[in-house]
């Protein structure tokens, strides 16, 4: 057999590559498939990110190609276009591709001139553009402006649709680059405040107008884009008498007045506080989707009213005198029921209330009878029009150091997801080479490897000099013959081609074929990985191979499956006041709900409480306590007294015991951020608000906070509004609270070592005075990264974990028995919850990772759900699934699911 399939004396291959192959990176298919791979791989993605530099700049000209193409899929472009932000972030670089060339201005003079530049007109390949030019002079300022729109200027150029307006790219007016222009089309219409003003009432459709700009800002929100300044100036009118937006981001880079993009743009100044929301003014918190919407219904008010928001106010302050004061625009004759009532509904005061884009185009289209046309789509200046001036040779020449990059990370992102679970990617029994095939290949004999250029391969083997054995790394499928000179070998760590193939023969690290085939049957099923439920009968692969009849007369024994599902009673309400008073009434249940936080009693075992979270059944935060004893199975709703704090959802919480038992909750998302302390007196049920000195942190959502030594909390992470997410940690001794003569204060800490990314949705847990955090998200990716940091040493310290690494994901919950920490659920990077268990030992950082549906009765793969241990159990309360409907019907409201990490193990053998 062995001389049948790799002949003694093989043949010398006759076959050559074609001469019509050529550069194998010009392949269009190949590069995406590279790229996909890259970004689809944890490590291979960090490692993308770190890059500076020469391949830094040729990365981002390579990806903002690939994001230009019009066969590449929405959710690969997106995920192109966050990794081009995050590059762009940490290089300083942007794509070249966003400099044009060949810009005629026309004109001695600007259309337009405000305080921080000019607008002229222009000419791109004969076509009439924008130019908006940026007085700013020195290198420095330059550099740091273009810096600012890298974000902004990648998001916008990803952009496609009628009703916003495309960015065409940047031009320098001067070859010492110290004059920068934004260049965008035309629009001979001007803004909107002008169009409404310099046609008659009568000529424009008002309707449509306001449902233009809907389907633009419903459009933007859908790509997780905040405008962040939408106004009538910000709005531009096609040719045909179209509304598209402009402006965004950009303009809170200015800092300056709002100037047009448009030929009639005025230099009068125009403030922003007529269209911003009253939590941004009042409350200074950061623009969102809710601010977004609060500004579209002021621009619908300009729309009907031919009036600006309070136009009675001549100056910001008293607009800002108003909004203190509850007041929204006044109603004016021209505004009906109908379109006023849209309006009122986007100025609510709570922003969570006002209605989400989505909805607001059909509520405008309900006004004509359901139907209005939409807007023509942009004609040449959408990226796939763009594409053909766009040529492959030229992004990834071969042999350039991006050619090796693409394909090294390729190389090691497909052995990664190949390697045995539990073992470290790289590592082999025996020695296996990867390479990437060059040529393509056509098999013509059973025995030959039938193979495309740009394929990834293990090298397993030689026969005759001449020929590889090799497997294809992303098929299953046999071993076959491949000629040496249609393969290159990479060093997975240098990234390095080896071409020295008669040194890896003569040593021996290259065996020939027949000695590689004898150990393959040797060392077949060698190793195995088992996760093992403690009580269930374990085969081995010879037990899988016994007679039926051995395996009826096999003993039976009982199974005892690590997840329960374990009702519990609800006993009746504790009421506050001096005396306790119990209600005749039993407690309501506290489920479903989500985004609430729950603290584990180390005085009393058993003793869980839990604070606030979003209701689903009132569709609305709480802010009720609840305490479960697990001994007894029950939920008691505790009545409490004080300083109540607000209603909020994703908040954190820990309980205090030393000298008296408090319940802490700090942050959170309500009618605002809050960014006080608060204290629940578990003896008496009474809260109070911390009075404190000094900074404090932020308030913010989706952090963690934990205890350390039983009394000092520390706050990570978190966000504070849809683009702001923080990564800064304080602390707050919980001692002070015993000692009047102390005062109260934050301590922002300062680390001395290199800081997680910033994010929010993580988890955090303490093991030996050590924080670990573990996942998260920054709003553009989710991670899957562990840190932990030293109080003593103060710093950071990523963990190089091995074995399964789950996979990325916010929204999920973790707790820690011994020395492992367990991770249940969350969101993955495709946005789909997940229902897997993943366990991390703490000593030797390798982690594990199972499915559930074959462990009991599990929870349902869900997010925003609260953990916490109890000696050896793990109890898991609440949560939210994307099927909210069938995950009530599918879940009882009174139950709480444990893991019994007793019944649980994980082995390898050999």
């Amino acid at each position: 057999m062995l001389q049948t399939f790799f002949p003694k004396n093989s043949k010398k291959p006759t076959r050559k590559p074609a001469a019509t192959v050529g550069k194998f990176t010009n392949d269009a298919r190949t590069i995406l498939k590279q790229v996909e791979l890259i970004l689809d791989d944890r490590e291979e993605y960090r490692r993308l990110l770190t890059v500076q530099g020469s391949l830094a700049q040729a990365l981002l000209d390579l990806l903002q190609a690939l994001c230009d193409h019009p066969d590449v899929d929405q959710k690969l472009r997106s995920n192109i276009s966050n990794a081009m932000i995050r590059l762009s972030k940490q290089s300083g670089f942007y794509p070249r591709c966003f400099v044009l060339n060949d810009i005629e201005k026309i004109g001695d003079h600007p259309i337009a001139a405000g305080g921080f530049g000019e607008i002229w007109k222009g000419l791109l390949g004969g076509r009439l553009t924008c130019l908006k030019v940026v007085k700013i002079y020195g290198d420095s300022e330059v550099d740091k402006l273009v810096k600012g729109f890298l974000k902004e200027a990648i998001l916008w150029r990803q952009l496609d649709h009628p009703n916003v307006l495309p960015f065409l790219g940047l031009y320098f007016l001067d070859t010492s680059k110290q004059r920068v222009c934004l260049i965008s089309p035309w629009m001979e219409n001007g803004n909107l405040t002008q169009y409404l003003k310099e046609n008659p009432q009568d000529s424009i459709d008002r309707v449509v107008l306001a449902y233009d700009v809907a389907r633009g800002l419903a459009y933007l929100h859908e790509k997780k884009v905040i405008h962040g300044d939408l106004k009538g100036v910000n709005i531009l009118i096609t040719a045909l008498g179209r509304a598209t937006i402009t402006d965004f981001g950009f303009s809170r880079l200015m800092e300056s007045e709002n100037l047009a993009l448009s030929s009639k743009g005025s230099s009068t100044i125009q403030g922003t506080a007529r269209w911003l929301a009253p939590e941004c003014i009042i409350e200074r918190q950061s623009v969102s989707y809710q601010s977004d919407i609060y500004a579209y219904g002021c621009v619908c008010y300009e729309i009907f009213t031919d009036q600006v928001p309070f136009y009675h106010c001549a100056h910001d302050v008293a607009v800002i005198f108003e909004l203190v004061n509850g007041k929204r625009p006044t109603r004016t004759s021209q505004l009906d029921d109908t379109t006023w009532s849209i309006m009122e509904d986007c100025w609510q005061d709570v922003p969570s209330e006002r209605p989400v884009a989505s909805s607001l185009p059909s509520r405008f289209a309900l006004l004509r009878d359901g139907v209005i046309t939409p807007a023509e789509a942009w004609h040449d200046t959408s990226p796939p029009s763009l594409w053909q001036s766009v040529r492959y040779p030229e992004m990834c020449p071969n042999g350039s150091e991006l050619e090796s990059f693409l394909r090294c990370g390729f190389l090691r992102g497909l052995v990664s997801q190949k390697s045995q679970p539990g073992t470290s990617p790289l590592q082999s029994k025996t020695q296996i080479f990867y390479a990437i095939v060059v040529h393509d290949f056509t098999a013509e004999s059973p025995a030959e490897l039938d193979a495309k250029r740009g394929d990834a391969i293990s090298v397993v083997a030689f026969s005759g000099r001449e020929w590889f054995v090799a497997k294809h790394i992303n098929q299953q499928g046999k071993s076959g013959l491949i000629p040496v000179s249609f393969v290159e070998i990479r060093d997975l760590m240098t990234g390095n081609a080896i071409t020295d193939i008669k040194e890896l023969i003569d040593s021996r690290q290259l065996p020939n074929a027949e000695d590689w085939e004898r150990d393959e049957i040797r060392n077949k099923n060698n190793v195995e990985t088992r996760i093992a439920f403690l009580g269930m009968k374990r085969r081995s692969s010879r037990n899988l191979m016994a007679s039926k009849a051995d395996s009826n007369n096999a003993i039976q024994q009982e199974v005892n499956y690590p997840w329960i599902s374990r009702p519990f009673v609800l006993s009746p309400t504790i009421d506050s006041g001096i005396v306790q008073t119990i209600s005749r009434k039993a407690s309501p249940s506290p489920f479903p709900r989500y985004g609430h936080s729950l603290s584990v009693s180390n005085t009393s075992p058993g003793e869980l409480y839990l604070f606030g979270g979003q209701l689903r059944k009132y569709a609305r935060p709480g802010n009720d306590v609840y305490v479960f004893d697990v001994q007894k199975s029950s939920a008691t709703l505790i009545r409490t007294k004080g300083s109540l704090p607000y209603p909020r959802v994703g908040h954190a919480s820990a309980l205090k015991h030393k000298k008296r038992k408090v319940l802490v909750v700090w942050g959170g998302q309500s009618t605002m951020l809050d960014d006080q302390l608060h204290l629940l007196d578990i003896a008496s049920r009474n809260w109070i608000k911390v009075p404190v000195v000094g900074a404090i942190p932020v308030g913010r959502y989706g952090h963690t906070a934990c205890l350390i030594e039983e009394s000092l909390l520390v706050v990570f992470g978190g966000q504070r509004s849809e683009s702001i997410y923080l990564n800064n940690l304080w602390s707050f001794d919980l001692e002070n609270l015993e000692n009047e003569a102390t005062s109260n204060a934050w301590n922002l800490i300062q680390p001395t070592s290199e800081m997680p990314d910033c994010r929010a949705g993580h988890t955090c847990v303490t093991h030996e005075n050590r924080l670990i955090i573990f996942g998260g998200t920054d709003g553009l990716c989710r991670f899957n990264d562990t840190w932990t940091f030293d109080f003593e040493t103060k710093r950071w310290t990523e963990l190089k974990c091995d074995g399964q690494v789950p996979a990325a994901r916010d929204g999920h919950a973790a707790a820690v028995v011994g020395d492992m920490m367990y991770i249940y659920g969350g969101r993955g990077i495709d946005g789909e919850e997940l229902e897997d268990v993943s366990v991390l030992s703490l000593s030797s950082h390798i982690w594990y990772s199972f499915q559930c549906h074959d462990m009991g009765t599990p929870p349902r793969e869900k997010l925003g759900h609260a953990m916490v241990a109890v000696g050896s159990e793990i109890y898991v309360l609440g949560g939210r699934s994307a099927s909210l409907r069938l995950s009530e019907a599918l879940e009882r409201p009174n139950c709480m699911h444990v893991l019994d990490t007793s019944r649980l193990t994980v082995e390898f053998s050999d």
